[in-house]
């Protein structure tokens, strides 16, 4: 998970909920995946180097969807989600799993028997952490910046 202040996400969240823009949720996942780039860019490339290529693994969960999900229940905070683009069987990737070294895949020509398979461990923290800190700041800044955009329309009596 990556960190943003938690009693402010937790506030922008609910802000956002209550003043039913479609606008402002727009802008704050613009800004949060405009954050979220340069870990994107480091997994992908991670992800070609140490997963394996033949049947596709490395170049389909590099050029995979990525996007962020904002967390504001008992954990606030964001959490990098990926999902394989549909030309490449669609579906979300556990990378939990897959960072632990196992992946779940089913055999090829047959969707009945799944396998599980060794990949690197800890490919995934290896690729964000050098990244980690520049990203989380980048997300507080666009948190923050939504908590003023949201402060001034209600200091001037909603939109």
């Amino acid at each position: 998970m990556i960190g943003a202040d938690e009693r402010q996400l937790v506030a922008v969240a609910k802000a956002l909920r209550e003043a039913k823009d479609k606008g402002l949720n727009k802008a704050l996942r613009q800004a949060t995946n405009r954050a979220a780039e340069p870990a994107k860019t480091a997994v992908s490339a991670k992800a070609r180097a140490v997963l394996p290529a033949h049947g596709g693994l490395a170049e389909r969960v590099a050029r995979s969807k990525w996007r962020l999900q904002k967390l504001a229940g008992k954990a606030p905070g964001f959490v990098l989600i990926m999902r394989l683009a549909k030309e490449h069987g669609g579906g979300l990737v556990d990378l939990r799993r897959m960072n632990k070294g196992k992946l779940r895949h089913p055999l090829p020509n047959t969707r009945r028997v799944w396998v599980t398979q060794r990949v690197p461990s800890g490919w995934f923290e290896a690729a964000s952490e050098p990244v980690k800190t520049q990203v989380a700041r980048d997300l507080r800044i666009a948190v923050q910046d939504m908590a003023d955009e949201l402060a001034s329309r209600s200091g001037r009596g909603g939109s």
